[in-house]
């Protein structure tokens, strides 16, 4: 089951370097045209079940907050606003849709509950 855990897309290279850290090895790199099952099986990955399972447990839930902030990127990239004078002024300010203006809501809402997720969101804080 391990090794099935370890083979899911959410595994990314930092998840291998925290892998090769609890195994104590230098590095694991599945990518690597030499790499093998037997390599996997020298690891003893069975001595290190609970902190593999913790690892892929924050790889899968990382890639929900990967997939989501990317889905939120795009929306916000591709968006254009319109602008109208203020009064009297020089000055513009935005002329938000309605539409847009909930989707804000519900992008600030799950960006909220990404925050809350603690440990799991710390690699996309400088995001």
């Amino acid at each position: 089951p391990l090794i099935f855990d370890l083979h899911s897309d959410s595994i990314r290279p930092r998840h291998w370097k925290q892998l090769a850290g609890v195994c104590n090895v230098n590095t694991v790199d599945p990518s690597e045209s030499k790499f093998t099952l037997q390599d996997m099986l020298r690891l003893n990955l069975d001595r290190h079940k609970d902190k593999i399972e913790e690892i892929v447990e924050a790889a899968m839930k990382e890639l929900k907050i990967e997939k989501k902030l990317a889905e939120i990127e795009t929306f916000w990239t591709a968006m254009e606003l319109t602008y109208s004078p203020h009064k009297n002024t020089e000055m513009h300010v935005p002329q938000p849709s309605e539409e847009l203006l909930e989707t804000m809501e519900a992008h600030q809402m799950e960006l909220q509950s990404i925050y809350g997720m603690g440990k799991f969101m710390e690699y996309f804080k400088n995001r």
